[in-house]
């Protein structure tokens, strides 16, 4: 999948700025996912950084200004990830669905607060057993720092900025998974899990994005 990245420096960590917009939809997105693992280039305290040139200090890929693939991962750091986007994606829902006005975004709401849900119980046993609280990493900061950005307004532009924000959220979080996550994990359990986070964030994308082009422009 073809996506833009923009990201930037705010308080000492990599996060995304502006309106993170990963370019694309779920029906270009790669289904190639790598079936073996490249050995991480980096451990330790750095592990989960940016790899960057050295001359410019910055990393690109295309016409942006970050590639997620140039991040090395453990496997605790992977599961901190999934973990932290499905917690945010359920609890953005349920935050939410009360104050939408249109149908359809509450009933997708709803459901990505069931099924990230889900997907953070399928996740718990596994991340309990790696050390997620050992995890921390950029991804899963800018991933809060964005979360934390209320949507807007009421009626139909409560619901136009909740699905815009549940389009981006997916479709980064797609590409983070297809271009760190699935490439270098390790753990058979944790890579299982993600397959079928995988599946499921692709159909989520392709329905927000069916549901944000019915809303009105205004």
């Amino acid at each position: 999948m073809r996506s833009d990245f923009v990201w930037s420096r705010v308080r000492g960590v990599t996060v995304l700025s502006g309106l993170l917009v990963f370019v694309g939809c779920a029906g270009n997105t790669r289904t190639n996912v790598p079936t073996t693992n490249p050995p991480l280039t980096s451990s330790g305290p750095m592990a989960g950084t940016l790899a960057t040139d050295s001359d410019t200090g910055a990393s690109s890929i295309g016409d942006t200004t970050m590639d997620i693939s140039t991040y090395r991962f453990t496997d605790a750091q992977i599961a901190n990830i999934a973990m932290t986007a499905n917690r945010l994606d359920s609890t953005s829902g349920a935050d939410v669905v009360d104050r939408l006005s249109n149908e359809d975004a509450r009933f997708f709401a709803r459901k990505m607060t069931i099924e990230h849900g889900t997907m953070m119980d399928s996740l718990r046993a596994i991340t309990t057993r790696l050390g997620t609280a050992s995890g921390a990493n950029e991804v899963s900061a800018a991933l809060e720092l964005k979360a934390s950005e209320a949507e807007e307004g009421s009626g139909n532009r409560l619901d136009r900025s909740y699905m815009q924000n549940e389009v981006a959220m997916h479709q980064r979080v797609l590409r983070t998974l297809d271009d760190a996550m699935l490439p270098q994990v390790r753990d058979p359990s944790l890579r299982e899990q993600l397959l079928q986070m995988r599946t499921a964030v692709a159909a989520h994308l392709q329905e927000a994005e069916s549901i944000l082009a019915r809303l009105p422009a205004r």
